[in-house]
């Protein structure tokens, strides 16, 4: 990031400053004539105007290199047939679906769909690699497979939301994959031009999610699958973020990305809900809202705890899912409340156990406290303790008991404590000897 920040400021003089306002403007200008009502247009007509801009901004960067010596202005105008080209796409993927589900005003024939995209592999996939070899070097070649693939999801007429969702998922996954594999150890991407390049190869999945929010409603299942698909995401660009800071834990860089995590977090939990209530039994819905709720934004928090590294999220992810059944206890009962509270307070005792936090631990028996104390209490009630099937059920208990002592289960490992006294003491120590 700090590489990042220092090329950044190289490129920020007043020709940078301006290059950088002409970029906005031209990417706005692209958004807005992607966005024109199409009965306006005639068929292909609209589709072909956003093709010659592809090569016009090809040719523009040709002619700035050659015969203006600009290779920075150069790289900005091939770096714009880039977008153009997702644009095109778009566009050819809206020619494409209505051919299935034609719209009012527009008469368009196989015919010219077919020399639409004909067009578009031959032309515009040549100027992509072309400004892929410009702007990433040797990497060219794979980055113009990739962006074809990914541009090529554009063209697929499905619109429902299962079917988007998926198309989102290959159009995130597989640039973020090729950053972690093929791509990873290549120089010539750890350029502000490089980086342009994987942006593009995200372009498409980005057109997807604006395209299916813009033009159809948006369902749960849509919100769920796009909240987790940005959530992976993130914690993927904040893992490629750490490694090339060669940092470990959580740091100040992250925590704009936190703050996103934590909104998707939301939007993934109430999705979730949203999705799995139509499933529930009536008079289950409302009980088991909360505690519902609570289980996903858990899980979801103890995944950006194994994400950032950080003992407080890992924590904090018991707390949430231990106070969200304790708080469900208060207004609700029946034996689906009292088993949704005893597993969560079973899985974050289990999870403390396993990471050794006193504070899992302690959040964990203390919701098992809560959830099973007034049961036992009514079955103690109702116990005779002179007899002898009672008597060996007790003794049992106490040995099980004794044995998760020794495994440290039902207190800190002596291990653990002795670490943390011997600290201290090996302080002083040093102090003194100093």
């Amino acid at each position: 990031m700090n590489k990042l920040w220092t090329q950044l400021q190289e490129h920020m003089s007043v020709s940078g400053v301006m290059r950088l306002i002409g970029v906005l403007v031209v990417v706005a200008g692209m958004c807005s004539f992607l966005l024109e009502e199409w009965h306006s247009w005639n068929d292909t007509g609209r589709y072909f105007v956003m093709f010659g801009g592809s090569c016009l901004f090809a040719l523009a960067g040709l002619l700035m290199s050659y015969a203006m010596r600009d290779n920075v202005s150069a790289r900005v105008f091939l770096g714009l047939g880039l977008a153009s080209v997702v644009a095109n796409f778009t566009t050819l993927g809206g020619l494409v679906h209505s051919l299935y589900q034609p719209a009012a005003g527009m008469d368009l024939g196989a015919g010219s769909v077919l020399l639409a995209m004909a067009c578009a592999y031959t032309v515009l996939l040549p100027i992509a690699w072309f400004a892929f070899k410009v702007l990433a070097g040797t990497s060219a070649r794979l980055l113009t497979f990739a962006f074809a693939g990914m541009n090529s999801l554009l063209l697929l007429p499905m619109r429902d939301s299962l079917s988007v969702g998926l198309l989102t998922a290959v159009a995130v996954a597989v640039p973020l994959w090729l950053s972690r594999t093929s791509l990873r150890d290549r120089l010539a991407l750890k350029t502000i031009e490089g980086r342009v390049s994987m942006l593009a190869l995200g372009a498409p999945a980005a057109i997807i999610v604006a395209r299916a929010l813009w033009l159809y409603q948006a369902d749960a299942l849509l919100a769920w699958m796009f909240s987790g698909i940005a959530l992976l995401a993130v914690q993927h660009i904040n893992t490629l973020v750490r490694r090339a800071e060669d940092a470990d834990g959580f740091n100040a860089l992250q925590l704009p990305s936190l703050v996103l995590s934590f909104a998707l977090v939301v939007v993934n939990s109430i999705a979730g809900w949203l999705l799995v209530q139509p499933l529930l039994p009536v008079d289950a819905a409302g009980p088991l809202a909360l505690p519902l709720l609570g289980g996903i934004a858990g899980v979801l928090v103890y995944a950006l705890s194994r994400g950032y590294q950080s003992t407080v999220l890992l924590n904090l992810a018991g707390v949430v899912l231990c106070l969200s059944q304790g708080v469900n206890l208060l207004f609700h009962s029946g034996w689906m409340v009292v088993a949704a509270a005893a597993a969560a307070g079973a899985v974050t005792l289990a999870a403390g156990h396993r990471n050794g936090q006193p504070v899992l631990r302690g959040c964990g028996w203390l919701t098992l406290g809560v959830s099973l104390l007034p049961e036992l209490l009514a079955v103690v009630g109702r116990v005779d303790f002179t007899h002898w099937i009672p008597l060996t059920c007790i003794g049992v208990l106490v040995i099980v008991g004794a044995s998760l002592w020794d495994k440290g289960w039902l207190r800190q490992p002596a291990a653990d404590v002795d670490m943390e006294l011997s600290e201290p003491l090996q302080d002083h120590d040093r102090n003194a000897a100093g």
